[in-house]
């Protein structure tokens, strides 16, 4: 009797490759999208390695160089989906089924031109699709097959510069790509289950245990937006457009807007988060993860079924992938039914309909490509850099990074220097052991440990500074929306612009308070960063009480700033109080001070001690001005009376 998956088969292709090809040819534009090509490339490069014959060869070599021509025109992309690495990848694919070398050469000389500003550059995040992990993944298989000794610089370059940018918590490991996205970046190719995959590969190129490590915390911290009730919850909205933009400024100014409210059932997300746990099950075959594994499938099963109806084609491609990856990989026939299912689902849907313009032909290869995977186990029609080739090295590989050290330094930053400076030795056969998975915890519990092992000021020292830094991690914890935090940072801005616009009469007439979420610090020492280090000469100095103010701010995620020890503006605020009163009160108290003092106040304004004292009202105003540009303190409104 035939199992129940094989009673169904897929129906026979609504477009053949000969089809298709006519079809885009005739509709394709020499500005297409650079991300259909690659998809329509590796349709065809599949469809050769499985038919072998002259006529796809050529159609194939053809699509080649106009997918060159498009690649061509791209400046500074070199991610995977629509840069220059997913032309070196396609290259490199058909080089597998193809003797030809030739296409390699030109995408690497392409890459060539623009990697070193794509590897440094602020703007590029570090996701599969459109980030640095995916390029990393491309040059490795490209460095596989060729063993260039330029490519391994450049592998090398991008892993240092992706773990720099690892942001490590008490839950896990993420990255960030634009800040309010940070808790939304859970989907496979623009978030971090990407990126926790691409460790996973890593870890199989180069045999080390630590790249599986931080997979596993990159999903230890995702896991903590799962909800058994209602699945994976995301950050709603997020500003990258002018319509959202301008959405959610209209949001921050109404108390009961739902607009930054958690994003429910979204498909990419709940299907990159499962597609990512199965890779992590089977790198690891941790039954607890299988078992969270199911859930996840439940859910997507669930979706599908409740919204098959109204699914784009896209969607439904994206499900039938991920289930047939989990039927080949957990051998459950149940998922070959499912995704047998949604194949025959399309069919019946694409014929209904025609190839109109060049997307509905990427599609049309999508679909083809689907197809091939049900019918040859050999095939993955999932877009991802992975390859099955043996290493051709001979030597070992080894990625010349402290994984351990750079993971931590985006927390610790200063205590790590701190450390260096005064326990080198300490630090040093610390750091030389293999990251843990509860990294942050063990951190601190190591530093705790070895107190005693210093001298009673480093000691106070050490203690501070790590305490400063955990302070830093929790204010970060603590916020829950960025597109919210981003919006109520930019409304306020736009607030205090208009409010500086008017006469400095007027200004004063409006009442401030420190804002509620600045958390003074008050410590011995001052540990502020210039030009990311800390001043020696200040640690050589006897204790003193310093004030530092953090503050959760949209572009830096926390900014920090450390108080003269003679600007006492902010004091005159912990109570709603008017401009023009705490203007006066601080006159007072500046007059009433001696000579150092106000020579010291003068310092810090870089100004002679005679014009601060005959321009205190200025002076003050100013201060207090750029206090509230920064967020600092913040207009309370209806409040135009002192208190």
């Amino acid at each position: 009797m035939k199992e129940i998956h094989e009673t169904i088969k897929p129906k026979n292709f609504t477009y053949n490759t000969e089809e298709l090809y006519v079809n885009i040819n005739a509709l394709h534009k020499r500005d297409e999208n650079s991300a259909g090509w690659m998809q329509i490339l590796l349709c065809y490069i599949d469809s050769y390695s499985v038919q072998r014959n002259a006529e796809t060869r050529t159609q194939l070599h053809s699509l080649m160089e106009l997918y060159h021509q498009c690649v061509q025109k791209i400046k500074g992309d070199c991610s995977f989906e629509k840069g220059k690495a997913g032309f070196l990848y396609a290259a490199l694919r058909l080089s597998e089924v193809d003797t030809s070398k030739t296409f390699i050469d030109d995408a690497f000389a392409l890459l060539e031109k623009d990697i070193h500003n794509f590897i440094i550059s602020p703007y590029t995040n570090n996701t599969i699709n459109a980030g640095r992990s995916g390029c990393l993944l491309v040059l490795q298989y490209y460095y596989d097959v060729t063993n260039d000794a330029k490519a391994k610089k450049w592998i090398d370059a991008l892993a240092e510069k992706m773990i720099a940018e690892a942001q490590i918590t008490d839950k896990g490991i993420f990255w960030k790509d634009r800040l309010e996205k940070q808790h939304g970046l859970l989907n496979f190719e623009y978030g971090n289950a990407g990126i926790g995959t691409a460790f996973l590969i890593l870890s199989e190129a180069y045999h080390q245990d630590e790249f599986v490590t931080i997979a596993k915390q990159i999903y230890s911290y995702q896991r903590q937006f799962w909800d058994e009730n209602l699945g994976w919850k995301a950050t709603k909205k997020g500003m990258e457009n002018t319509k959202t933009y301008q959405a959610a400024l209209e949001a921050v100014q109404q108390e009961n807007s739902t607009f930054f409210g958690p994003l429910l059932d979204n498909l990419f997300i709940h299907v990159g988060v499962a597609k990512f746990t199965l890779h992590l099950w089977q790198k690891t075959a941790d039954e607890t993860i299988k078992n969270e594994l199911i859930t996840y499938l439940e859910r997507c099963t669930k979706l599908y079924e409740d919204q098959k109806a109204t699914l784009a084609t896209e969607k439904h491609l994206l499900l039938g992938t991920l289930f047939w990856e989990v039927a080949q990989i957990l051998k459950d026939e149940k998922y070959a039914w499912i995704s047998k299912t949604i194949s025959n689902f399309i069919q019946e849907k694409q014929a209904k309909q025609t190839i109109e313009n060049f997307e509905d032909a990427v599609i049309a290869a999508q679909i083809t490509h689907f197809q091939l995977a049900l019918e040859n186990e050999t095939i993955r029609n999932a877009v991802i850099p992975a390859y099955t080739i043996p290493q051709r090295n001979s030597e070992v590989q080894t990625l010349p990074i402290n994984l351990k050290e750079s993971v931590l330094q985006n927390t610790f930053k200063r205590t790590l220097a701190y450390l260096k400076t005064h326990h080198e030795k300490l630090i040093s056969d610390y750091l030389a052991q293999p990251i843990e998975e509860k990294v942050v915890f063990n951190f601190m519990m190591f530093i705790k440990k070895n107190l005693h092992q210093f001298p009673i000021a480093q000691k106070k020292q050490v203690s501070e500074i790590l305490k400063l830094e955990i302070s830093l991690q929790n204010l970060k914890k603590s916020i829950k929306n960025y597109a919210q935090l981003e919006a109520k940072n930019i409304h306020t801005y736009q607030k205090v612009q208009a409010i500086f616009n008017q006469s400095d009469e007027v200004v004063k007439t409006h009442t401030l308070q420190l804002n509620p979420k600045a958390k003074k610090l008050i410590t011995s020492w001052s540990w502020e960063q210039k030009q990311g280090n800390i001043s020696q000469e200040n640690l050589q100095l006897p204790e003193s009480k310093t004030n530092v103010y953090i503050l959760p701010y949209y572009t830096h995620l926390i900014k920090e700033y450390w108080q003269h020890p003679n600007n006492v503006v902010l004091e005159y605020f912990k109570n709603q109080t008017q401009i023009a009163v705490a203007i006066a009160q601080l006159k007072q108290f500046y007059l009433s001070q001696d000579a150092i003092y106000i020579d010291n106040f003068s310092q810090f304004v870089m100004a002679a001690s005679s014009y601060v004292l005959e321009n205190l009202d200025t002076i003050l105003l100013k201060i207090i001005k750029e206090y509230m540009a920064i967020g600092l303190l913040e207009i309370v409104e209806n409040r135009t009376k002192s208190n």
